[in-house]
């Protein structure tokens, strides 16, 4: 048994600081890429700083933006942003203005409690993913913190950066939305950004990581407080809205 656990234990891939983990073949975490077409303009411009004014700053008049924060299609289409509007719209479709009949005011009142109970269950799912991946960012950050020590094994060191990359891309996703880009472009960002990521020196390499990485657990705090802001909201409006029907029809 005791033999076992040694040998166990002696083929295990060491510990690796993430220092000497982030460097250009970081073990696959990027897939397949090519830097080569990579211009100085692009490398200049694609920075952390440049992300994050388009993301936390975008002009007032900007799509998908929440609360002054732009975000990708399929999180501004699951929020809530108007919570009373669910309302309206299940109403129209169940019940017209001159309709004062009790069963059909009753079926109305049910369709709008149904609609508000999927649009708050929907933005419980999806907080609680945001706060899956925030859990793995932070874990990142306190590697990112002491790059010369080896604590984490490479398997994990990989998840973990992993899923920082789905976050940056994530934000990518979100400035090809601002700024129109054709596929072309969003995939020359990408390209560019492996390349901020993976090039230079290793005190740059972990840098620009740094960067990234307090960026991502920025904008994933920003996104669970609209998320939370807008759970809260239509809770209370559902609670009322219950509340509500129960006096009348219960």
């Amino acid at each position: 048994m005791g033999s076992e656990a040694t040998q166990e234990q002696d083929h295990r891939e060491p510990n690796v600081a993430f220092g000497r983990f982030v460097k250009p073949e970081m073990y696959d975490v990027f897939g397949d890429y090519n830097l080569g077409e990579v211009t100085e303009a692009e490398k200049d411009w694609l920075t952390p700083e440049q992300i994050g004014e388009i993301i936390f700053a975008p002009p007032k008049t900007a799509r998908f933006t929440v609360d002054s924060i732009a975000l990708n299609t399929y999180e501004h289409g699951l929020l809530a942003r108007f919570p009373h509007r669910i309302i309206e719209t299940a109403e129209q479709r169940t019940i017209k203005d001159n309709d004062l009949d009790d069963e059909l005011i009753a079926t109305s009142k049910r369709a709008q409690i149904h609609a508000l109970e999927s649009k708050h269950e929907s933005m419980n799912v999806h907080k609680a993913k945001l706060l899956e991946q925030r859990g793995l960012i932070k874990e990142l950050t306190k590697e990112a913190r002491t790059p010369g020590f080896a604590h984490k094994s490479p398997q994990r060191m990989k998840e973990l950066t992993s899923a920082a990359w789905i976050e940056f891309k994530a934000m990518l996703d979100v400035v090809h939305l601002q700024r129109d880009w054709n596929d072309d472009q969003r995939n020359r960002a990408e390209a560019t950004l492996i390349h901020y990521l993976t090039q230079g020196s290793q005190r740059e390499r972990v840098g620009h990581w740094w960067a990234m990485i307090d960026l991502a657990d920025n904008y994933l705090g920003a996104r669970l407080h609209i998320f939370k802001g807008r759970i809260s909201k239509t809770d209370t409006l559902l609670r009322a809205k219950q509340t509500e029907y129960d006096q009348r029809f219960a």
